[in-house]
């Protein structure tokens, strides 16, 4: 008798992902438009260049995130 895997929902696989937006490239637009992006999907984590900590950390709050120390 073959068992179903349980059913995986895409916010627990969200709720898993480490997301970096780290090229040298990016722009603020498109930085930004990263951090919305997990934002909205409740990704997990996100690594971003040392420029942008300051600026993530504030788009970012007040939207269930936290920063790391």
């Amino acid at each position: 008798m073959s068992q179903t895997p349980p059913a995986v929902t895409v916010a627990q696989i969200a709720g898993m992902i480490d997301h970096a937006i780290l090229k040298p490239e990016l722009t603020r637009a498109e930085v930004d438009a990263q951090l919305d992006v997990a934002a909205e999907h409740r990704i997990f984590s996100v690594c971003v260049r040392p420029s942008d900590i300051a600026h993530a950390v504030e788009r970012l709050t007040g939207r269930g995130w936290r920063s790391a120390p």
